[in-house]
């Protein structure tokens, strides 16, 4: 019997040995866990962080591409209204209109606003010529 006392007690320390055992586990899992947790947080919130980055690039490209679609569109139609209208005006130069002095000065003085308007718009065609009177 003092066998069966002794493999008893031996046995109640194993599982003691055991019980602390899984308990060192069972804290180490709970470690393991919190940091699992902490890891897929950060996983998520880097993901979000990705997606709204790839949105503001995204709305930044479809900006862009509709300021460049606005300023084809603008310089269209500077090209079918003011440049005309502007070669025009600078193809019926002529300071022979004027009598010399203040009066074809100021003349001189507009058109060299307006031949300046006119290359600062970047027209592409030639001037319309003046009148020819017969």
């Amino acid at each position: 019997m003092s066998d069966l006392s002794a493999r008893a007690g031996e046995l109640a320390d194993e599982v003691s040995q055991l019980r602390a055992a899984v308990e060192g586990l069972s804290k180490g899992q709970e470690a393991l866990d919190r940091r699992t947790g902490r890891a897929e947080r950060l996983s998520v919130r880097t993901a979000l962080a990705g997606a709204a980055l790839g949105i503001l690039i995204l709305l930044g490209i479809v900006l862009v591409t509709e300021q460049r679609s606005t300023q084809e569109q603008l310089d269209g139609l500077v090209q079918q209204s003011l440049c005309p209208t502007f070669q025009l005006l600078v193809g019926g130069y002529d300071p022979t209109t004027r009598p010399p002095g203040e009066a074809r000065d100021k003349y001189e003085d507009a058109f060299a606003q307006i031949r300046e308007a006119l290359a600062a718009l970047h027209c592409t065609g030639g001037l319309v010529p003046p009148r020819i009177e017969r």
